[in-house]
Order: structure tokens, then C-alpha cells, then sequence
């Protein structure tokens, strides 16, 4: 469940980009590094949800739906 968490928070993170990025047009430019650490994600936190969300989608379910699903720090 942890990993979920920690995939979705990787994905969120690399939607929103940097300032200035045009795909944010019509809609406040918020830092991502910003609104994770509101969220309460620490820098590490975010290095490794963004490291999580770059797992290609089937390694990740593979890793995660086995019988013993490995640390964060692995999976990333």
C-alpha cells in the first residue's frame, strides 16, 4: 500500500513540473517541490516517489503484487 502511496506521490510530483512550464497554462505555477513539502513530503521523500513513478508500470506491479513486496528503497 505504502509503494501505491508513494507511486501516486511521484506521479503528482513530475505532473506539475517546474515554474515556467507551459503545460500549466490556465492554472495557478505552483512549484512541485513546493506542493509536495506542504504536503508534508520531505526532500528524500520526493527523490523517491519520483524515482518510484519512473519504475516502467509492469515492473512495478510485478514487484509490488508478489508475495513479498520490497522496500521502497529497492523499488526505487
Amino acid at each position: 500500500m505504502r509503494n501505491r502511496a508513494l507511486l501516486r506521490g511521484g506521479e503528482l510530483r513530475k505532473q506539475f513540473g517546474a515554474r515556467g512550464d507551459h503545460r500549466n497554462r490556465g492554472r495557478p505555477r505552483f512549484f512541485a517541490k513546493e506542493m509536495a513539502r506542504a504536503a508534508g513530503m520531505s526532500e528524500h521523500q520526493q527523490l523517491q516517489a519520483v524515482r518510484v513513478a519512473n519504475v516502467p508500470d509492469d515492473a512495478f506491479k510485478a514487484a509490488v503484487e508478489g508475495d513479498k513486496p520490497p522496500a521502497v528503497t529497492a523499488l526505487a
